[in-house]
Protein backbone atom coordinates (compact mmCIF):
# COMPACT_ATOMS: atom_id res chain seq x y z
CA UNK A 1 0.00 0.00 0.00
CA UNK A 2 1.43 3.40 -0.99
CA UNK A 3 0.96 6.35 1.35
CA UNK A 4 1.29 9.67 -0.44
CA UNK A 5 3.25 12.40 1.25
CA UNK A 6 1.01 15.26 2.31
CA UNK A 7 1.50 18.75 0.81
CA UNK A 8 3.28 20.00 3.93
CA UNK A 9 4.92 23.03 2.41
CA UNK A 10 1.52 24.45 1.48
CA UNK A 11 -0.04 23.83 4.89
CA UNK A 12 2.78 24.61 7.31
CA UNK A 13 1.55 25.47 10.81
CA UNK A 14 4.82 26.40 12.46
CA UNK A 15 8.46 27.05 11.71
CA UNK A 16 10.92 26.52 14.51
CA UNK A 17 14.60 27.41 14.31
CA UNK A 18 15.39 26.10 17.77
CA UNK A 19 14.46 22.49 18.38
CA UNK A 20 13.83 20.69 21.64
CA UNK A 21 17.11 19.75 23.29
CA UNK A 22 16.49 16.03 22.79
CA UNK A 23 16.35 16.52 19.00
CA UNK A 24 19.94 17.74 18.79
CA UNK A 25 21.73 16.02 21.66
CA UNK A 26 25.01 14.36 20.92
CA UNK A 27 25.40 10.60 20.63
CA UNK A 28 27.20 10.53 23.98
CA UNK A 29 24.20 12.06 25.77
CA UNK A 30 21.82 9.38 24.55
CA UNK A 31 23.73 6.11 24.62
CA UNK A 32 21.75 4.78 27.57
CA UNK A 33 18.46 6.59 26.85
CA UNK A 34 15.62 4.15 26.17
CA UNK A 35 12.78 6.68 26.02
CA UNK A 36 11.47 5.23 22.73
CA UNK A 37 10.44 1.92 24.28
CA UNK A 38 6.66 1.98 24.60
CA UNK A 39 6.51 5.74 24.10
CA UNK A 40 3.48 7.39 22.52
CA UNK A 41 4.27 10.63 20.73
CA UNK A 42 1.72 13.42 20.94
CA UNK A 43 2.86 15.36 17.87
CA UNK A 44 4.42 14.55 14.53
CA UNK A 45 7.24 16.90 15.55
CA UNK A 46 8.06 14.74 18.58
CA UNK A 47 7.91 11.58 16.47
CA UNK A 48 10.33 13.02 13.87
CA UNK A 49 12.69 14.31 16.57
CA UNK A 50 12.79 10.84 18.17
CA UNK A 51 13.39 9.20 14.77
CA UNK A 52 16.44 11.39 14.10
CA UNK A 53 17.67 11.10 17.71
CA UNK A 54 17.78 7.31 17.32
CA UNK A 55 19.41 7.52 13.88
CA UNK A 56 22.06 9.89 15.27
CA UNK A 57 22.82 7.31 17.96
CA UNK A 58 23.09 4.53 15.35
CA UNK A 59 20.13 2.81 17.04
CA UNK A 60 18.24 2.09 13.82
CA UNK A 61 16.52 -1.03 15.13
CA UNK A 62 15.09 1.00 18.04
CA UNK A 63 13.34 3.23 15.48
CA UNK A 64 11.41 0.26 14.07
CA UNK A 65 8.30 0.82 16.27
CA UNK A 66 8.06 4.42 15.00
CA UNK A 67 7.29 3.13 11.48
CA UNK A 68 4.24 1.24 10.27
CA UNK A 69 4.84 -2.30 9.00
CA UNK A 70 3.96 -1.22 5.45
CA UNK A 71 6.18 1.88 5.66
CA UNK A 72 7.48 3.02 2.29
CA UNK A 73 10.34 5.40 1.51
CA UNK A 74 10.99 7.13 -1.80
CA UNK A 75 14.39 8.56 -2.69
CA UNK A 76 13.90 10.50 -5.95
CA UNK A 77 17.61 11.46 -6.22
CA UNK A 78 18.55 7.83 -6.84
CA UNK A 79 15.11 6.67 -8.01
CA UNK A 80 14.85 4.09 -5.21
CA UNK A 81 11.81 2.84 -3.33
CA UNK A 82 12.22 0.99 -0.04
CA UNK A 83 9.16 -1.09 0.84
CA UNK A 84 8.59 -2.17 4.43
CA UNK A 85 10.06 -0.92 7.67
CA UNK A 86 12.37 -3.94 8.01
CA UNK A 87 14.02 -3.16 4.64
CA UNK A 88 14.36 0.53 5.53
CA UNK A 89 16.00 -0.24 8.86
CA UNK A 90 18.28 -2.95 7.35
CA UNK A 91 19.39 -0.56 4.58
CA UNK A 92 20.39 2.05 7.16
CA UNK A 93 22.08 -0.53 9.40
CA UNK A 94 24.21 -1.61 6.44
CA UNK A 95 25.10 1.88 5.20
CA UNK A 96 28.92 2.12 5.24
CA UNK A 97 30.61 4.14 7.95
CA UNK A 98 29.34 5.95 11.01
CA UNK A 99 26.85 8.78 10.56
CA UNK A 100 25.91 11.70 12.77
CA UNK A 101 22.56 13.41 12.25
CA UNK A 102 21.85 16.97 13.37
CA UNK A 103 18.30 18.22 12.86
CA UNK A 104 18.33 21.79 11.59
CA UNK A 105 14.61 22.35 11.13
CA UNK A 106 11.27 20.67 11.75
CA UNK A 107 7.97 21.92 10.34
CA UNK A 108 4.79 20.21 11.39
CA UNK A 109 1.91 20.28 8.94
CA UNK A 110 -1.41 18.61 8.24
CA UNK A 111 -0.74 14.91 7.83
CA UNK A 112 2.94 14.96 8.65
CA UNK A 113 6.18 16.74 9.23
CA UNK A 114 9.11 18.04 7.18
CA UNK A 115 12.65 17.82 8.56
CA UNK A 116 15.95 19.23 7.36
CA UNK A 117 18.83 17.21 8.76
CA UNK A 118 22.57 17.64 8.28
CA UNK A 119 24.27 14.26 8.11
CA UNK A 120 28.00 13.58 8.31
CA UNK A 121 29.23 10.11 7.46
CA UNK A 122 32.76 8.99 8.27
CA UNK A 123 34.29 5.92 6.65
CA UNK A 124 37.93 5.54 7.63
CA UNK A 125 39.68 8.73 6.49
CA UNK A 126 36.78 9.82 4.28
CA UNK A 127 34.09 12.19 5.50
CA UNK A 128 30.99 13.15 3.53
CA UNK A 129 28.51 15.80 4.65
CA UNK A 130 25.07 16.26 3.13
CA UNK A 131 21.57 17.47 3.89
CA UNK A 132 18.47 15.30 3.94
CA UNK A 133 15.08 16.94 3.47
CA UNK A 134 12.49 14.43 4.65
CA UNK A 135 8.74 14.64 4.14
CA UNK A 136 7.24 12.23 6.66
CA UNK A 137 3.57 11.21 6.47
CA UNK A 138 2.22 10.45 9.93
CA UNK A 139 -0.93 8.55 10.90
CA UNK A 140 -2.00 7.48 14.37
CA UNK A 141 1.39 8.24 15.92
CA UNK A 142 3.51 6.35 13.35
CA UNK A 143 5.47 7.30 10.25
CA UNK A 144 3.76 5.62 7.30
CA UNK A 145 5.84 7.07 4.45
CA UNK A 146 8.88 9.19 3.71
CA UNK A 147 10.00 11.06 0.64
CA UNK A 148 13.60 12.14 1.09
CA UNK A 149 15.92 14.35 -0.95
CA UNK A 150 19.68 14.40 -0.41
CA UNK A 151 22.22 17.08 -1.36
CA UNK A 152 25.97 17.02 -0.71
CA UNK A 153 27.51 19.99 1.07
CA UNK A 154 30.31 21.72 -0.79
CA UNK A 155 31.60 24.79 -2.56
CA UNK A 156 29.44 26.67 -5.06
CA UNK A 157 29.67 25.46 -8.67
CA UNK A 158 31.13 28.83 -9.84
CA UNK A 159 32.38 32.09 -8.33
CA UNK A 160 29.30 33.89 -7.02
CA UNK A 161 31.13 36.08 -4.51
CA UNK A 162 29.91 39.27 -6.20
CA UNK A 163 26.34 38.37 -5.13
CA UNK A 164 26.67 35.97 -2.22
CA UNK A 165 28.77 35.48 0.87
CA UNK A 166 29.92 32.11 2.21
CA UNK A 167 29.12 31.09 5.77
Amino acid sequence: MRHDVSPCLLQSRSITASLPERAVRSRHDIETDTSCAGARFVTARELAAEFWRLFDAGRFRDALPLLTEDFEAHWPNTRERIRGRENFIALNENYPGVSRCKVRRIEECAGGVVTVTEIETETGDDRVAFFAVSFFSVQEGHIVAAEEYFAENGPPPFDRSAWAERY
